[in-house]
């Protein structure tokens, strides 16, 4: 008997305010859109559980308001931040 592999997976959404990533989150993940939303403050985090051949993958998706994120990720170690994104 082959014992079921499991990885995690980790997707991270980067855009403007308004344009749609959470709400595409949730349609992928709960099926379902809402159009009275509300907007995201700082971060949205869904997970989905996708069982493919003998792999159950663990995708957790993460939508992040695009200037959230600029000044507090480095390309490289060597790169200053203000020249990331």
């Amino acid at each position: 008997m082959n014992p079921q592999k499991k990885v995690d997976l980790k997707l991270i959404i980067v855009g403007a305010l308004g344009v749609g990533k959470t709400s595409l989150l949730h349609q992928y993940v709960h099926k379902t859109f809402y159009e009275d939303y509300q907007t995201t403050l700082g971060a949205s985090i869904l997970s989905k559980i996708i069982i493919l051949d003998d792999t159950t993958l663990k995708l957790q998706y993460q939508s992040i308001l695009e200037n959230h994120l600029t000044g507090s990720i480095k390309l490289s170690p060597d790169q200053p931040r203000s020249r990331c994104c």
